[in-house]
């Protein structure tokens, strides 16, 4: 074997390691390409740029903070009901203190303080009036008398209103509460009274009782019969609302603007409450069809809704992130809500500003900034007390639930264009790859034909070296 056939063989070896470099740089580079297409593809067609927001650890959807009032034993143990003189005769200190103290007690505060779901029987309670004395109690029946007031009570500008109802064993409990009855609450009607027991008494006409519980409360409550579903507004439900007088961009008189929710829980949001249940529930509120509804984002929307020229009832879309939301316990009512909550969202594109939200319910499940899109209906103006700024307007809204912001689903065509196109990148992507296979398998090709001619070139000098050699001189 000559010098040069090592060499050879090792420029051949060497050339195949270069090939196979080669070749493998060219899957690289095929890959790195089908890579950055398919990424482009899924950001043009597949990504969702909507932002979701910083969600954050704000606060969760709370019950209503309430205060239970604190009651002074040493001025309930001066109620005495053991003989009937005593049952005749009614303390004044102990009905003074249970008329104050129960004068702010709404239902979520009742439910604090633990009012039993089942009524005590008055069995059980005569025959251990100690033991219940200062517990806050709750009968059913038909009203049989409520007066119109009488003066007495410890609160300037309350009267008392005492009374009776009758259970349905004819038994009767015996109440005394610091407001006056409900329009349309009248002798016979099925209510509900609420309060501190106070004693057992005895009472010998107006009415004609023996060791008949008496109840301490702020008020009664009227039992309803079930309302049908609201499916249609009539704006003459609205027409008693007092949300406030504006003359010059100022209230000149707030009327009933700041009351809050528990509150307002009467006819006009009972009405409201329920048309916008019956709308989200049947169907009629989908997001197609609000996505044609203007949602509330200029400032001229709101001089609108603070110079009174927006109807109540009116839908309203609110864009906006949650803020924070409480729920309490609801008033008796005849839509069958249960509890009501108030939810805050803040809308960016008003600067911030923050709008409530009614809702016939207990929500559950949202957290600090997440992207809201409200289904709502206007119901009126509103003044709360923004602890920076003072009594501030808004205008407030009522609605079924919450409503997170969610893209509208695709058109057929859209989701057939997509994917099509997907699949003509994709073929781009295959026609290019094997285009570039084929390149490579040319230039290999190309280079064994060049590597083929040199050795036969050298093999040719070589013979050709050989044969001069094998000559004589």
């Amino acid at each position: 074997m000559s010098a040069k056939e090592p060499n050879a063989l090792n420029d051949k070896t060497e050339r195949a390691r270069r090939r196979a470099r080669s070749a493998m740089a060219d899957w690289w580079k095929i890959i790195a390409m089908g890579v950055l297409l398919a990424g482009l593809v899924y950001l043009a067609f597949f990504h969702d740029s909507s932002p979701p927001g910083d969600l954050g650890t704000g606060p969760p959807v709370a019950p209503v903070e309430v205060e239970v009032p604190r009651l002074d034993q040493e001025i309930l143990d001066r109620a005495k009901d053991a003989t009937r003189e005593q049952r005749l005769l009614l303390e004044p200190e102990p009905l003074a203190h249970l008329l104050e103290k129960s004068l702010q007690i709404v239902p979520s505060v009742a439910q604090a303080l633990g009012v039993p779901d089942e009524p005590i029987p008055l069995s059980v309670l005569r025959a251990s009036p100690d033991t219940y004395r200062g517990t806050y109690l709750a009968y059913e029946g038909r009203l049989g008398h409520v007066s119109p007031g009488k003066p007495g009570h410890p609160i300037e500008g309350y009267k008392i209103h005492e009374g009776w109802i009758e259970l349905d064993d004819g038994d009767k409990v015996l109440f005394q509460v610091s407001l006056p009855p409900a329009t349309g609450l009248e002798k016979g009607s099925w209510c509900r009274v609420e309060g501190y027991f106070l004693k057992l008494r005895d009472s010998n006409i107006f009415p004609q009782a023996e060791q008949a519980p008496l109840l301490v409360g702020p008020e009664l409550f009227p039992e309803f019969e079930p309302w049908p579903t609201v499916t249609e507004l009539d704006p003459g439900w609205f027409a008693d609302i007092r949300d406030g007088l504006v003359e010059g961009g100022n209230f000149v008189d707030l009327q009933d603007s700041g009351l809050g929710l528990e509150e307002s829980q009467d006819e006009p949001l009972w009405r409201l409450g329920s048309y916008a249940r019956h709308r989200a529930e049947s169907g009629q509120d989908t997001l197609l069809g609000w996505r044609a509804v203007d949602p509330l984002v200029t400032k001229d929307q709101l001089v609108k809704f603070k110079y009174g020229q927006v109807e109540p009832g009116t839908p309203v879309r609110l864009l906006g992130t949650f803020v924070y939301a409480e729920y309490s316990v609801a008033r008796p009512n005849p839509i069958d809500a249960k509890h009501w909550t108030q939810a805050w969202i803040q809308i960016r594109d008003l600067g911030g500003k923050v709008v409530p939200v009614w809702i016939p319910k207990r929500i559950s499940g949202f957290q600090y900034n997440e992207s809201l899109e409200v289904r709502a209906y206007y119901f009126r103006r509103y003044l709360y007390d923004a602890e920076q700024y003072g009594m501030t307007f808004t205008p407030l809204f009522v609605a079924a639930d919450l409503h997170r912001f969610e893209a509208l689903p695709e058109h057929a065509l859209t989701t057939w264009v997509k994917y099509g196109f997907a699949g003509l990148v994709g073929l781009l992507v295959l026609l290019f790859i094997l285009s570039a296979r084929r390149d490579r398998l040319a230039r290999e090709q190309h280079e064994l034909d060049r590597i083929a001619r040199r050795q036969k070139r050298l093999h040719k000098h070589a013979a050709a070296a050989s044969s001069d050699a094998m000559t004589p001189g």
